[in-house]
């Protein structure tokens, strides 16, 4: 005991003289506060064990829910809680529903150049954007656009009593670039959204992912870290929500937030779709100045 107090000594000073200030020694655990399974790990020897435990951040994670008299552990990078971040989301959803119907049937060009507006001041201003660069805020804006304009349109059609035969009755210049993306959109994604009847709460963290996950093959490092971390906060955030409001089990709860993830596959390839789209219309409005 003594020779490991000796040792305890020396590493302190050790550190002291390299500069270290003293309050950023941690001081020795109280091991009557660490995990019964941690604990035995210990004695014997398991280090996978005791480095999933030491390295973790949030309990919740690996199936201890958090105690209620603690304070709600706060994104580090990030710098809110899990709540504050889905609660950001969910402010993000209110506003006047604007259907997939409307966007054809008024002035085209004016929503999206709203739409672009809106995006650039999300990412202006959502949580952890400032520590992006601009080519980093440049991809981030694309998926935000997207999300902000054709998944809340989507959402809010399927919400509608009317249904796709509306889409018929359209008829404009611009409508004819959308209307095979429109039906591929409404078809594969939209049944998708209307088989799972996703809640509020649900639809506001499948738009997070869709900011933030969409795209991550084309992320910096910095990105996917920031991104990480968002998809972290509004899991979290909507764990406690599935436990707390409709009493799911773990079992529940994974599988919900799976079907969520799954979505994101039928939702890039309409991003895809889209993206093509407008590259014919950019191609139809230059041919028409050279004519």
């Amino acid at each position: 005991m003594f020779a490991s107090n000796r040792i305890v000594v020396q590493c302190l000073t050790n550190c002291l003289r390299a500069g270290m200030k003293s309050n950023m020694v941690r001081g020795k655990r109280d091991m009557n506060k660490v995990p019964k399974y941690v604990r035995e790990s210990m004695r014997q020897g398991n280090d996978m064990i005791i480095r999933d435990y030491a390295t973790s951040t949030f309990e919740t994670l690996h199936g201890f829910p958090r105690r209620d008299e603690e304070k709600p552990d706060v994104l580090t990078i990030l710098n809110l809680t899990a709540d504050q971040l889905l609660e950001y989301y969910l402010e993000l959803n209110e506003k006047e529903p604007c259907p997939l119907t409307k966007i054809f049937s008024g002035s085209f060009s004016h929503i999206t150049q709203q739409n672009e507006a809106d995006a650039h001041f999300i990412c202006a201003h959502c949580p952890g954007t400032d520590l992006l660069n601009s080519e980093d805020i440049g991809i981030l804006f694309q998926y935000t656009s997207f999300a902000n304009l054709w998944l809340d349109a989507l959402w809010d059609q399927i919400h509608l009593e009317d249904g796709p035969e509306e889409f018929s009755m359209i008829e404009n210049d611009s409508w004819r670039f959308f209307s095979d993306f429109i039906s591929h959109f409404y078809e594969n994604v939209g049944s998708s959204l209307r088989g799972l009847n996703l809640d509020i709460v649900e639809y506001a963290v499948l738009k997070s992912f869709v900011i933030w996950k969409l795209g991550v093959v084309d992320f910096s490092t910095t990105l996917k870290i920031v991104a990480q971390e968002h998809y972290l906060g509004t899991t979290l955030a909507l764990t406690e929500y599935y436990k707390t409001e409709k009493s799911m089990d773990q079992f529940e709860i994974a599988l919900r937030i799976a079907d969520l993830t799954l979505l994101l596959a039928p939702i890039f390839n309409s991003y895809r779709e889209l993206v093509k789209v407008h590259g014919m219309l950019e191609a139809s409005k230059e041919e028409n100045m050279e004519i």
